[in-house]
């Protein structure tokens, strides 16, 4: 687990899963993490697919969330202050809505704001469990 302080950054380089989906790293505002977000990407040669899924609560209803691509050509994903089911996230099992694709040179920054004074950020990087992850061929 990393735990990240206001303007404090996380960086990776875009890496494959060992068993063939994606990776998922989730986003907590609290060490026990009863409220998940979590930012999910696969990297399947030439295109980078990625998705923000609420599945397991959404900590950062508050403040909101914004998953900015560097190439401008690819769509941004907006979950505004306040939107407690953000409409351009997963939000249950069965949406099949809200996974985009770029060429894998492209960054994907995410923007997080907690929305509480004080609140810290926790993230932790684990194998997905997510059923929209899309398997590496």
């Amino acid at each position: 687990m990393k735990k990240l302080s206001s303007g404090d950054k996380y960086s990776e380089e875009y890496r494959k899963n060992d068993n063939g989906g994606g990776i998922s790293i989730k986003l907590s505002l609290d060490k026990d993490q009863k409220e998940v977000s979590q930012f999910e990407y696969t990297l399947d040669d030439p295109k980078v697919f990625y998705d923000l899924s609420n599945i397991d609560g959404y900590p950062f209803k508050d403040g909101g969330v914004t998953i900015v691509p560097s190439d401008d050509s690819c769509p941004k994903v907006t979950c505004e202050a306040g939107d407690g089911k953000c409409s351009e996230a997963y939000n249950k099992p069965d949406d099949d809505h809200a996974t985009h694709g770029c060429p894998q040179e492209t960054d994907l920054h995410v923007v997080l704001c907690a929305g509480k004074k004080g609140a810290k950020l926790r993230q932790k990087r684990h194998i997905p469990r997510h059923p929209h992850a899309r398997p590496a061929e």
